[in-house]
Parts: structure tokens; C-alpha cells; sequence
């Protein structure tokens, strides 16, 4: 929406190539408004259909020799941009013990990360997926959680810096509350033990049990989910 926003401003001709699994109607409607064509792809079995949207990609840049592509997946200036973010956070909350950050992309962690282990070489990368999610070894299926997880592998996701992997396992939207609830469990921990954060906002404190032990960890969410705490 962002960038449908700031294409309509500066007047630029803009085309988003989604699913029909990932985009409602009133969504796409909004983006229309602003004047942005949007091409949906079939995806009946709720994947993502990454490839199929990649291919009508290219449909789109062959007839259009002149348009520009950001590829998001694998430029390299993705994660780089993150570094003005890490280094605000930085500014905000001073030293970062750990990073606990949604996967889909791989820019927003990666870049953050590379930062900040600049300046703080012990800091932790805690990256969170969803389930059938091919990012971190599962097998691409059906997602219920948009803005994380991904049914290709992007060049921009750098495995080497992560040290735990979770993945969301459930999730339920609570009436009472503008927040979900969700369960997330931690690769290297016993199905058992479901690892649960607290998050307050998106630069914040975050309290949970990593390699069973309590820690209180300062760190950037990037995500909008607000999770109970045990523990």
C-alpha cells in the first residue's frame, strides 16, 4: 500500500503481481484507488504460488522493456537498507542482546543482524517462520499468516547469522484485544515446550526462555503481533 501511495504521488505507473490467496478484494480495491494495475495468479492451494507470480512477472517486464523490477527476494540493497533501522534502534534502546524477527524476504533480519553484530558481535538472530514454509526446510503448503514464511528460498535470507529458528504453530485472534495469541516452538526444543514471547510494540522489551534459560532481552520485532508471556 505504501508504495502504491508513493507511485501515485510521483505519478509513477505501478503493477503488483499477487495471488489470489494473498490479497483479499477490499485490498486490492484500495490499491486500484491509488491507481496501481494488480494481476492476481490462481493459487488453490494457498502456497503463495511464488513461482507462478515470478513467471507472470517476467510476462509483465517483456512487455514493458522499460520497467523497473526491485527484486526484493534477492537485492542486495534490501537488507542494506535495514542498517538506518538497526541503527535507530540502536539510538533507542542502546545495547541488543537478541533479535527476534519474521522471516518472508530475508532483508529486514539479515540486514538488521549485520549491523548490528558490528557493534555488538554476541548478539543473538532469532528468525520466526510459519509452518509449510520452504525458508528454513520445510516443504511449501497451504500458510495461514501473511508477512512471514515464503514457498522459495530468497537470496537475501543469510542462514549463516541465524541461531534459532521458530516457527508459528497457532494462531488466535482474541475479541477483547487489538492482538493475537500465538504459540511459536523453538527448533531445538522438545514439542513439549512451546516457547511464548511478549513483545510491547514494535522497538520494545521481549521476556522468554531461550536454551532453557529466563532472560529479559531487548530487541526489534519486526512484526505487529502482541504474544502473552510465560514463564
Amino acid at each position: 500500500m505504501a508504495l502504491a501511495m508513493l507511485s501515485a504521488v510521483r505519478e509513477y505507473g505501478l503493477t503488483i503481481v499477487s495471488a489470489t490467496s494473498l490479497m483479499d478484494a477490499p485490498f486490492k480495491c484500495g490499491l486500484e484507488q491509488l491507481g496501481a494495475s494488480v494481476i492476481l495468479v490462481e493459487d488453490a492451494i494457498r502456497t503463495g504460488n511464488q513461482e507462478g507470480r515470478l513467471s507472470e512477472l517476467q510476462r509483465v517486464l517483456y512487455n514493458n522493456p522499460s520497467a523497473f523490477w526491485p527484486k526484493q527476494y534477492d537485492n542486495p540493497d534490501n537488507p542494506a537498507a535495514y542498517s538506518r533501522l538497526a541503527e535507530a534502534m540502536v539510538e533507542k534502546v542502546g545495547r541488543v542482546d537478541c533479535v527476534v524477527a519474521c522471516v518472508g524476504s530475508g532483508g529486514s533480519l539479515t540486514g538488521v543482524i549485520r549491523y548490528l553484530r558490528s557493534l555488538f558481535p554476541e548478539v543473538r538472530a532469532v528468525a520466526v517462520d510459519t509452518n509449510n514454509s520452504v525458508l528454513f526446510g520445510h516443504r511449501a503448503g497451504p500458510r495461514l499468516l501473511r508477512g512471514l514464511g515464503n514457498s522459495i528460498l530468497p537470496k537475501n535470507l543469510d542462514h549463516t547469522i541465524i541461531d534459532d529458528v521458530h516457527w508459528v504453530g497457532q494462531c488466535k485472534r482474541s475479541p477483547q484485544r487489538e492482538s493475537f495469541t500465538v504459540v511459536v516452538r523453538c527448533s531445538s526444543a522438545p514439542p513439549a515446550a512451546p516457547l511464548r514471547l511478549s513483545v510491547t510494540g514494535t522497538l520494545g522489551c521481549i521476556r522468554t526462555k531461550l536454551s532453557s534459560r529466563s532472560c529479559l532481552i531487548q530487541a526489534i520485532v519486526i512484526n505487529r503481533q502482541s504474544i502473552p508471556t510465560t514463564g
